[in-house]
């Protein structure tokens, strides 16, 4: 196995075991579609024990059902918040947010197929951090109303934002219908998601524009 995928799987396994702490599961099924590339086109599934929560994904445009916020969501919430102070990772966070501006699909496949390189790692890294997470909530494992927040999520609405405009042509160029399958569902299937990204998507192109 590659060392990224393994990297990527740690990571997974890591944030999964502390999901079944916090709020009582006993495994989650999840894919990880967020950054996927050719090497891991097809659907990973991770078995954690015989009894499984399967991860059903809406089309946009249909509500999630709202989960009142317990105290088990809050920490779930913080410890997937702190993972992110993690070095490498947040490098990579560092990296998609300021200097990664992609114009066109071309630029996203140049980074997405330059196997090895520093950006591509930043660039599964990020993709599968926010893959996994936003899994949490599309299982049902965290509720929406904290996870949507401007001041947790804002970065997530800010990466699919970058992407968004020729995201069809992405997937068409990397012969993968599924790349950020998983953002684009949380998001949008969302109706407060969908009301926090489109404030968001209108200052990214304002500053693509600046650009």
């Amino acid at each position: 196995m590659p060392q990224m995928e393994k990297a990527e799987a740690i990571e997974s396994k890591r944030l999964l075991a502390r999901a079944k702490g916090l709020c009582g599961l006993a495994c989650v099924r999840w894919r990880d579609e967020s950054v996927a590339l050719p090497d891991t086109l097809k659907w990973q599934r991770k078995t954690l024990s015989a009894n499984k929560v399967e991860l059903h994904l809406r089309f946009p445009g249909e509500e999630m059902m709202p989960k009142k916020p317990t105290v088990d969501d809050a920490r779930l919430i913080l410890e997937l918040y702190d993972l992110r102070r993690e070095p490498e990772l947040r490098k990579a966070r560092q990296w998609w947010l300021i200097t990664f501006w992609p114009k066109n699909a071309d630029d996203f496949v140049k980074v997405a197929t330059t196997m090895g390189s520093e950006e591509n790692n930043w660039l599964r890294q990020v993709g599968s951090y926010w893959g996994i997470a936003v899994s949490f909530v599309l299982n049902g494992v965290v509720s929406e109303k904290l996870f949507f927040q401007l001041s947790f999520c804002g970065e997530l609405y800010f990466i699919f934002a970058k992407v968004r405009p020729f995201l069809l042509e992405i997937r068409e160029k990397m012969k993968n219908p599924d790349l950020f399958l998983t953002m684009e569902k949380a998001i949008l299937g969302s109706k407060m998601a969908r009301a926090q990204f489109e404030k968001v998507e209108a200052r990214v192109a304002a500053m693509r524009e600046q650009r």
